[in-house]
């Protein structure tokens, strides 16, 4: 059994085992379509920039995932130029992008349907930035509230509804811990549908520990951060130098 590495050659072999066991990598739309299914799910909670990477590396095993994305986040900005060209791309390799719900922002009293609201406003938000109708959503940190509710929207899918949740075999990195040995997990035969949460934010070509992974994460954030105020700030070497945040 292979130790969990976090590394693009382990994604590889996760690809190679289920394809062994005849499982078809599919989305919350089509998994029906197969009798042994592996919807691929990605949470995109910090770096957009890593989320198409990762979707470059799918694409050359013909994967096609669903990429969840925060609509307000303190670490990118759906509605920037930038991030959205990112999000085109990811689009453009043949992946879906899908709702990820913060639901620590509003203030729903434990009301289904202020609940409900709210996802659904989102969602039509979302649709509107990118152009593109948001057919899926995932709660970020899902709360005990929205898992039991088993929530259904009229133009998405919940992928913690309990048929994904709990009907399908759901094994998740959260953390950069598995809680359960995917590998075993495929191998065993013992799901013919399984629910895949991978976050391409700790996936590198390298073997890195969990602190490495954050502590690089932040420096280049200090990079990124100068080089856009650099466009904004004229003449922004005479005050700070890009070697004095390397």
């Amino acid at each position: 059994m292979m130790t969990s590495k976090f590394t693009y050659r382990y994604f590889e072999k996760i690809i190679e085992i289920l394809e062994q066991k005849e499982y078809m990598i599919s989305n919350y739309h089509n998994y029906v379509l197969y009798p042994k299914a592996c919807i691929m799910r990605h949470d995109v909670d910090y770096d957009v920039s890593k989320a198409l990477e990762f979707a470059e590396f799918e694409s050359k095993y013909r994967i096609n995932s669903t990429y969840f994305l925060l609509l307000s986040s303190d670490f990118y900005n759906i509605f920037s130029p930038k991030i959205l060209k990112k999000i085109d791309e990811i689009i453009s390799l043949g992946h879906e992008i899908g709702l990820h719900f913060d639901e620590t922002k509003y203030d729903f009293q434990r009301d289904k349907e202020r609940f409900r609201c709210f996802v659904e406003e989102e969602l039509a938000i979302m649709s509107k930035a990118i152009g593109k109708e948001i057919k899926s959503v995932s709660m970020h940190r899902p709360s005990r509230f929205s898992l039991e509710n088993d929530f259904v929207f009229s133009e998405a899918i919940n992928s913690y509804s309990k048929l994904f949740f709990k009907d399908f075999k759901y094994v998740s990195d959260s953390r950069m811990n598995w809680r359960e040995d995917i590998i075993s997990v495929i191998e065993s035969g013992e799901h013919d549908k399984i629910h895949l949460l991978i976050h391409p934010f700790w996936y590198s070509n390298c073997e890195e520990n969990t602190r490495d992974k954050i502590l690089s994460y932040l420096k280049d954030g200090s990079k990124f951060r100068y080089e856009i105020m650099s466009k904004n700030f004229r003449d922004i070497d005479e005050f700070v130098k890009k070697e004095d945040i390397i």
